[in-house]
């Protein structure tokens, strides 16, 4: 192939990016504007305890990979429920999150474990520790750090 002919090819596709024939990649580490909530992020209310909670639902591993991360914090009664096919022992960490939050670990219907007042990493160069569940889980509910307590949610209550 001649320059002419490479140049020729970029000069085309170039144009198709332009007129909107080729889609234009998206990057999944795009940072959320203020107190927003991406338009595909279904929400719905549960009752935890005796607490109703509405929550952000993060079904698919875009969700789930994308989390909270980069997002102000939640009011009080807020949270994201993230839900997984199958039950197993499923690692989460904070990755450019910028608040604490508690980590609810659910199998079924009924909390099994509770991580407490998980930190925010001090910077983006922080080693990130990744936090378990005890057991295996197929949901875990986040939200602010201190809620679970304030609450008093614990082992064994459910999630409606």
């Amino acid at each position: 192939m001649n320059k002419f002919s490479i140049f020729l090819i970029f000069v085309v596709v170039a144009a198709l990016i332009i007129f909107g024939f080729v889609k234009r990649p998206q990057f999944y580490s795009q940072v959320l504007p203020e107190k927003s909530r991406p338009a595909d992020m279904a929400q719905k209310e549960i009752i935890v305890g005796d607490q109703k909670i509405s929550v952000e639902i993060a079904d698919t591993a875009e969700k789930r990979k994308k989390g909270l991360s980069g997002r102000d914090p939640l009011t009080e009664n807020e949270g994201m429920l993230f839900i997984f096919d199958e039950s197993g022992i499923y690692g989460f960490w904070m990755k450019e999150m910028k608040f604490s939050l508690d980590l609810i670990w659910v199998d079924g219907d009924k909390i099994v474990d509770i991580t407490k007042d998980v930190p925010a990493p001090a910077s983006d160069s922080e080693e990130l520790k990744v936090y378990n569940p005890s057991q295996e889980i197929n949901k875990v509910l986040e939200v602010n750090a201190g809620w679970a307590g304030r609450h008093n949610i614990k082992m064994g209550d459910r999630l409606f």
